[in-house]
């Protein structure tokens, strides 16, 4: 370990070392306290320590999408080698590059001749496309041919085209090689449902799903995923959701080592939702694994995997809220319920059916034992209990110093008073009406939230819902709005009257983004009648209006 190799004046730099050791082995490093320093290839890139040598031990590294070794690119050895060299000590400096025999010329041509820099738009395009016809800058396909004219690819295509599988260098035959690209990236984005094209097929529009992807730089691939499984209207489960989110596009590319898949059949053994051992070699696998162990608190098998844990929370919130818009937008309100669940799952890092109160410090199962057999079941009869109460409670367990820890986090916890307010309780058949929600922290808000196993920072949000459910359980989202804000809020939610004649019970739900265990939920009834003839006279409409408001037929609640 490091504190081992340090006393012979020798450091470790590598992406599973806690911050602090991080940085105290490139201080030591930098100011000569050590003479080598052991690191992975990612520190030519992310640090700037310069030596006055550098030894890359092989150009290879385990591709476990390919499941093989595969070659570092050029740009990564000349990278690594330009960290020989100290201006301020040295006047030369060396890099010693081991290669495979077989590859000695290869690189030997390239390390001392001009390197060519080419475009990878191409691996990329369907989703530079798409955003472009989201954002109205393409709107045909000459637009997008036009488009690509402007880029760095299409300069290239004429220096090295066989780079590029371009036979015919011709200006005709550039432009069938561009359309015949143009025509595949449209017929693909329209099979994901994220682009439209009209009878005639000159203009492209985007779907609600193409600009979903566009907002949240999500790849077409994603949304295609979503599309055949989200937009079913079959009812889907956390775990369900949680399969879907591990199999986007956006972990395509999460790295699994070298008999990482052994490791990950192990920790599958441990997780609640067990996999195949023929499918741990994934890294869709491995991400589902290891969001299960963020759960779970299970011990991961090396320091790699914290790594990985973070790099893939990182990226499951903004996923994660694509999903609720999709489906949302398709009026599953059960679905976007356990989405949001899995949400506060990925933030708190417990199970949604675990108790809420085991997202507090300190609290494992016995004391959360302790917290109930007094009658505090959930978080807010928690919070609404007397601080000398919990010490009572709690006291005999944890310390002083674990005591004002655990007060420090509950008093974080947002305390949320909910005031609905419908704009008639007799609303008419088929015209739009509106539902205003006002929401008040009655506590003060202290920062970011409490979350000490998500990987960064957070802000505190609420989603607003309003939906209707049916007698299965399931139900229709009617509105749906996020807010944040810091004391108090008011927002409307817009929607039209149903056309049937009678009562209705909508249900009004303000769940949180961060917390588990503090969502709302409220009733809401009102009545509708016939549609009304409009008047024929302005003084028949204030007659109307004045009517309404001495009645006072609006409905609120709290």
């Amino acid at each position: 370990n490091l504190k081992h190799t340090l006393r012979f004046g020798i450091g470790l730099h590598h992406a599973g070392l806690p911050e602090n050791d991080r940085r105290i082995a490139e201080e030591l490093f930098a100011n000569n306290k050590i003479m080598i320093l052991v690191s992975t290839a990612t520190l030519a890139w992310g640090v700037n320590l310069p030596a006055h040598l550098v030894v890359i031990k092989g150009t290879e590294y385990f591709d476990g999408k390919t499941g093989k070794y595969i070659d570092y690119p050029i740009t990564d050895v000349l990278q690594m080698m330009g960290r020989a060299g100290r201006p301020q000590f040295d006047t030369s400096a060396k890099a010693c590059v081991f290669v495979h025999e077989p590859k000695k010329d290869f690189y030997k041509r390239f390390l001392y001749e001009p390197f060519p820099v080419e475009s990878a738009l191409v691996e990329h395009l369907h989703n530079h496309i798409n955003a472009e016809i989201a954002s109205g800058t393409i709107a045909s396909k000459q637009d997008a041919m036009d488009y690509i004219t402007w880029t760095y690819f299409y300069r290239r295509l004429f220096v090295n085209p066989s780079y590029y599988m371009l036979n015919d260098t011709s200006y005709p035959g550039v432009s069938r090689h561009l359309s015949d690209l143009i025509e595949k990236i449209i017929n693909d984005l329209k099979s994901a449902n994220c682009v439209e094209e009209n009878d005639e097929e000159t203009k492209l529009s985007s779907t609600t799903l193409g600009k979903i992807a566009s907002y949240y730089y999500l790849d077409y691939k994603t949304i295609m995923l979503f599309n055949e499984r989200l937009k079913t209207g079959e009812r889907l489960d956390v775990e369900d959701m949680l399969a879907i989110l591990c199999d986007s596009a956006e972990y395509d590319e999460h790295p699994v080592r070298h008999n990482e898949d052994k490791m990950n059949a192990e920790l599958s053994k441990l997780c609640p939702i067990e996999i195949s051992e023929e499918y741990c070699d994934s890294a869709h696998t491995k991400v589902h694994l290891l969001l299960q162990a963020h759960f779970s608190h299970l011990p991961l098998p090396i320091a790699d995997y914290q790594t990985d844990t973070k790099s893939v929370l990182d990226q499951a919130i903004r996923i994660l809220q694509a999903m609720i818009d999709v489906t949302a937008d398709s009026g599953f309100l059960y679905n976007t319920l356990q989405i949001i669940h899995l949400i506060q799952m990925c933030v708190q890092g417990i199970w949604i059916t675990d108790s809420p109160l085991k997202t507090l410090p300190f609290i494992d199962n016995s004391k959360k034992r302790h917290l109930e057999s007094k009658g505090i079941n959930y978080l807010p009869q928690l919070i609404a209990a007397p601080q000398s109460t919990l010490s009572s409670i709690l006291g005999p367990y944890l310390s002083h110093r674990q005591m004002d820890h655990f007060f420090h986090a509950v008093d974080k916890l947002p305390i949320i008073n909910v005031e609905y307010e419908l704009s008639s309780s007799v609303l008419s058949a088929g015209s739009d009406a509106f539902l205003t929600v006002t929401m008040t922290r009655t506590n003060p808000k202290s920062g970011h939230i409490y979350a000490p196993l998500f990987p960064k920072e957070k802000t505190e949000g609420w989603f607003v819902i309003v939906g209707e459910i049916d007698d299965k359980g399931d139900g229709d989202v009617i509105a749906l709005k996020r807010v944040s804000f810091q004391n108090q809020t008011s927002t409307k939610l817009l929607f039209q009257v149903p056309d049937d004649v009678g009562m209705h019970t909508w249900v009004l739900f303000v769940m949180s983004d961060s917390y588990v265990g503090l969502d709302q939920q409220y009733s809401i009834d009102f009545s509708v009648c016939e549609e009304k003839e409009n008047s024929t006279t302005s003084e028949e409409e204030s007659e109307e209006e004045s009517e309404n408001e001495s009645e006072s037929e609006k409905i609120w609640g709290r």
